[in-house]
């Protein structure tokens, strides 16, 4: 029968898609009423994910609040440095976050 597995994509489609959608409307909506954290300081224990193997996540930690940061598929901050973020240690900036997602990047001239 091919009409089950049929049904059974389709509803794990939307099921995913509804999930990413909540999760993003939850961090846009906590921004946009400013119910969200904030610090600022020097990026410090940086390390740069293996693009090359599935899962791989940039970490990093500012003022003692650590980060993780991925490509795949998801609300938030996902840019890596395999795919040119200027987040590296030593650089000053300013993360905005809501439950450890950033929200909010400013690179800070000092």
């Amino acid at each position: 029968m091919v009409i089950a597995p049929l049904v059974f994509g389709v509803l794990w489609f939307l099921g995913i898609g509804f999930s990413t959608y909540s999760s993003y409307y939850k961090l846009k909506s906590r921004y946009l009423n400013g119910t969200f954290k904030s610090v600022e300081g020097k990026v410090v224990s940086f390390h740069a994910g293996n693009t090359d193997r599935g899962g791989a996540k940039d970490t990093f930690t500012v003022s003692g609040v650590s980060f993780s940061v991925t490509s795949s598929m998801g609300p938030g901050y996902r840019d890596m440095q395999a795919s040119g973020s200027p987040l590296q240690n030593g650089v000053e900036v300013k993360i905005g976050y809501v439950d450890s997602k950033i929200v909010s990047l400013e690179i800070c001239d000092k």
